[in-house]
Protein backbone atom coordinates (compact mmCIF):
# COMPACT_ATOMS: atom_id res chain seq x y z
CA UNK A 1 0.00 0.00 0.00
CA UNK A 2 1.91 3.13 -0.97
CA UNK A 3 2.10 5.50 1.50
CA UNK A 4 0.82 8.86 -0.58
CA UNK A 5 -2.72 6.92 -0.61
CA UNK A 6 -3.19 7.03 3.07
CA UNK A 7 -2.94 10.81 3.77
CA UNK A 8 -6.11 11.65 3.77
CA UNK A 9 -7.23 8.20 5.18
CA UNK A 10 -9.03 7.59 8.66
CA UNK A 11 -6.33 5.32 10.11
CA UNK A 12 -6.57 2.86 12.89
CA UNK A 13 -3.79 1.14 14.17
CA UNK A 14 -4.59 -2.37 16.00
CA UNK A 15 -1.73 -3.10 18.83
CA UNK A 16 0.49 -1.11 20.51
CA UNK A 17 2.96 -3.33 21.14
CA UNK A 18 6.48 -3.35 19.37
CA UNK A 19 5.03 -4.07 15.87
CA UNK A 20 2.09 -0.76 16.50
CA UNK A 21 4.91 1.32 17.87
CA UNK A 22 7.08 0.88 14.81
CA UNK A 23 3.97 1.59 11.97
CA UNK A 24 3.08 4.93 14.69
CA UNK A 25 7.02 5.68 14.00
CA UNK A 26 6.60 4.98 10.26
CA UNK A 27 3.61 7.01 9.70
CA UNK A 28 4.25 10.16 11.87
CA UNK A 29 7.35 10.66 10.25
CA UNK A 30 5.63 10.73 6.94
CA UNK A 31 3.36 13.35 8.41
CA UNK A 32 0.08 10.66 8.51
CA UNK A 33 -2.67 10.98 11.63
CA UNK A 34 -3.87 7.46 12.96
CA UNK A 35 -5.54 6.84 15.93
CA UNK A 36 -4.92 3.49 18.16
CA UNK A 37 -7.07 0.84 19.37
CA UNK A 38 -4.87 -1.01 22.31
CA UNK A 39 -6.81 -2.97 25.44
CA UNK A 40 -4.39 -1.50 27.67
CA UNK A 41 -5.80 1.41 29.63
CA UNK A 42 -2.35 3.33 29.30
CA UNK A 43 -0.28 3.12 26.17
CA UNK A 44 3.26 2.28 25.93
CA UNK A 45 5.80 5.08 26.87
CA UNK A 46 7.58 5.03 23.46
CA UNK A 47 4.03 4.99 21.89
CA UNK A 48 3.02 8.23 23.79
CA UNK A 49 6.49 9.56 22.92
CA UNK A 50 5.55 9.16 19.25
CA UNK A 51 2.15 11.13 19.48
CA UNK A 52 1.58 12.56 22.97
CA UNK A 53 -1.91 13.58 22.20
CA UNK A 54 -2.75 10.25 20.54
CA UNK A 55 -6.38 9.11 20.59
CA UNK A 56 -6.46 5.87 21.64
CA UNK A 57 -9.52 3.54 22.23
CA UNK A 58 -9.08 0.74 24.60
CA UNK A 59 -12.56 -1.81 23.06
CA UNK A 60 -11.81 -3.12 19.52
CA UNK A 61 -15.37 -3.78 18.35
CA UNK A 62 -17.54 -2.79 14.84
CA UNK A 63 -18.48 0.84 15.74
CA UNK A 64 -15.05 1.49 16.18
CA UNK A 65 -14.03 -0.09 13.13
CA UNK A 66 -16.21 1.18 10.66
CA UNK A 67 -15.51 4.59 11.30
CA UNK A 68 -11.30 3.89 9.51
CA UNK A 69 -10.74 3.83 6.27
CA UNK A 70 -7.19 1.85 7.04
CA UNK A 71 -6.92 -0.94 9.51
CA UNK A 72 -2.87 -1.68 10.97
CA UNK A 73 -3.16 -4.75 12.47
CA UNK A 74 -0.01 -6.11 14.91
CA UNK A 75 0.38 -9.74 14.16
CA UNK A 76 -0.94 -10.85 17.73
CA UNK A 77 -4.40 -9.74 16.64
CA UNK A 78 -6.26 -12.22 14.83
CA UNK A 79 -8.35 -11.64 11.17
CA UNK A 80 -10.73 -13.80 12.78
CA UNK A 81 -11.24 -10.86 15.20
CA UNK A 82 -14.85 -9.65 15.71
CA UNK A 83 -14.20 -6.32 14.64
CA UNK A 84 -11.83 -7.12 12.05
CA UNK A 85 -13.64 -9.56 10.33
CA UNK A 86 -16.88 -7.24 9.98
CA UNK A 87 -14.14 -4.43 8.68
CA UNK A 88 -13.07 -7.22 6.18
CA UNK A 89 -16.48 -7.63 5.34
CA UNK A 90 -17.56 -4.14 4.38
CA UNK A 91 -13.89 -4.34 2.19
CA UNK A 92 -11.54 -1.74 4.03
CA UNK A 93 -8.20 -2.26 4.10
CA UNK A 94 -6.42 -4.23 7.11
CA UNK A 95 -2.97 -4.25 6.44
CA UNK A 96 0.33 -5.97 8.37
CA UNK A 97 3.39 -3.69 9.11
CA UNK A 98 5.17 -5.31 6.16
CA UNK A 99 2.70 -4.55 3.38
CA UNK A 100 2.97 -0.92 4.55
CA UNK A 101 6.46 -0.59 4.88
CA UNK A 102 6.67 -2.50 1.55
CA UNK A 103 4.58 0.47 -0.13
CA UNK A 104 7.61 2.75 -0.32
CA UNK A 105 10.10 0.06 -1.13
CA UNK A 106 11.07 1.07 -4.98
CA UNK A 107 13.36 -1.51 -5.49
CA UNK A 108 13.05 -5.83 -5.34
CA UNK A 109 12.97 -7.18 -1.86
CA UNK A 110 13.94 -10.93 -0.94
CA UNK A 111 11.85 -11.22 2.48
CA UNK A 112 12.99 -13.73 4.40
CA UNK A 113 10.77 -14.65 7.71
CA UNK A 114 9.87 -17.34 10.01
CA UNK A 115 10.47 -18.90 13.72
CA UNK A 116 13.80 -20.82 12.41
CA UNK A 117 16.55 -20.61 9.56
CA UNK A 118 16.69 -16.77 8.81
CA UNK A 119 20.41 -16.63 9.02
CA UNK A 120 21.26 -19.88 7.22
CA UNK A 121 18.72 -18.92 4.42
CA UNK A 122 20.35 -15.35 4.24
CA UNK A 123 23.77 -16.51 4.42
CA UNK A 124 22.74 -18.93 1.36
CA UNK A 125 21.25 -16.23 -0.78
CA UNK A 126 24.30 -13.92 -0.45
CA UNK A 127 26.09 -16.42 -1.84
CA UNK A 128 24.11 -17.30 -4.85
CA UNK A 129 23.43 -13.47 -5.21
CA UNK A 130 27.35 -13.27 -5.41
CA UNK A 131 28.58 -15.63 -8.02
Amino acid sequence: MKTDALTHKKILIVGAGVTGVSVAKFLSARGINFDVADERAVLPDEMLRVVPDLQHFTVLDSELTANYDVLVLSPGVPRAHPAIAAAISLEKPVVGDIELFAGVVEQPVIAVTGSNGKSTVVSMLAHVLKT
